[in-house]
Formats: structure tokens, sequence, C-alpha cells
């Protein structure tokens, strides 16, 4: 029987050494699985953090990109060249109205549609005057020019608003407050160089 065990350890002992290896190879694999894995595993985290930032890099630029442009300083003449445009513009509509027949008082007509009319032109016509800049040298005399502006359109608006509530005489009162500052705006007008503008007699 003695050449009987000889043969069972012939076989068993490289079955066994065999077995041994393979589980250690196993064991290999779970520890650099568990581990994340080799070089490329780490590569792959580098290049996630390197797509983050370079995302958030970009997205400032982006809303950047989207803000409203600042309107550009405008030399003197470009200033003045500009603001009698508004000017004529404004000036050319409102003389198409009051020669219309259905507006037979003319600039002294009065209710719901005139008034209606005049804050069509004012309005549009102050907020043309914001979106220009005008160089350091003219910034005061434009700003004020303006406001005086600022002041028709609201005194439009008050007589519309007068209009609607049947007040005659408080829409007569804030025509009135418009025609009484005609020579002021004129001074004014004149101050920036504008030549279309507030009746300048430049």
């Amino acid at each position: 029987m003695l050449w009987v065990s000889r043969y069972r350890a012939s076989i068993v002992g490289p079955l066994l050494a065999g077995g041994l290896a393979a589980l250690v190879a196993a064991a290999a694999v779970v520890v650099v699985l568990a581990s994340g894995g080799g070089g490329g595993g780490g590569t792959a985290s580098g290049d996630t953090t390197r797509g983050s930032t370079e995302q958030t890099t970009r997205e400032p630029q982006t809303k950047k990109e989207q803000a409203k442009p600042k309107p550009n300083t405008l030399s003197e003449a470009k200033l003045i060249e500009k603001g009698d445009e508004i000017c004529v513009e404004s000036r050319e509509t409102y003389k198409g109205y009051i020669h219309e027949s259905r507006f037979p008082n003319g600039k002294d007509e009065a209710g719901i549609a005139f008034s209606e009319l005049l804050v069509g032109i004012s309005g549009p016509a102050v907020a043309q005057f914001r979106a220009l800049k005008p160089p350091p040298s003219l910034e005061k005399e434009f700003e004020t020019y303006v406001a005086s502006q600022e002041e028709v359109a609201q005194w439009d608006k008050d007589a519309l608003a007068a209009a609607k509530a049947g007040d005659l005489e408080a829409e007569r009162a804030a025509r009135e407050d418009n025609f009484n500052t005609e020579g002021k705006r004129q001074q004014l007008a004149e101050a920036v160089g504008f030549k279309e503008c507030s009746g300048s007699e430049l």
C-alpha cells in the first residue's frame, strides 16, 4: 500500500499547489478592484475633475458675454448729431399730429386722444437720449437737458391721466407747465450744442 500513498501524494500535491496559486491570483484581483483600479482609473478621475473645472470657468464667461453691452462714449460732434436726430424725429411727428383735421385746436387741443399721442412722442425721445453716453466735457450739460425732457414726458403723462379722469383744468395745467418752460429748455439745448432741439437758435 506504500506505493498507493506515494501515488496520491504525487497527484494531490500539484493540484493543491495549483489551487492555492489560483486563490492568490483571485485575491490580488479583488484587492486591485477594491482600490479603484490601476493607473487607468486615476486618469479617468483626473479627466472628470478637469472637465468640471473647465465647465465652471466657462459659465461666468458665458454670463459675461450675455450681459447687455454698455454704450460707447460719444465725441461731442457725434453726441450733438445723434441728439439733433432725435429732436428732428420728435418734432416732425408732433407737427404731423397738430395739423390733422381731428385736432382743430393744434397744440392747444385737449382730450385723451391727443394726450396719448404726446406721451407716445416724449417718452421714446427720453429713452433715446438716455441711450446716448456723452463725453465728459458735455456730461453735465447733457444730463441737465435730458432731465428737462423727462419733465416734459411727465407732464404729458399727467395731462393724459387728467384727460382720462375728465379733469380738463388739470390737463390744461400740465400743458401750461410744458409751455412755460420752453425758453429754459432752449437755453439748455444750446448749452449742449444742439441745433435742432427745443427751438435752439444755434
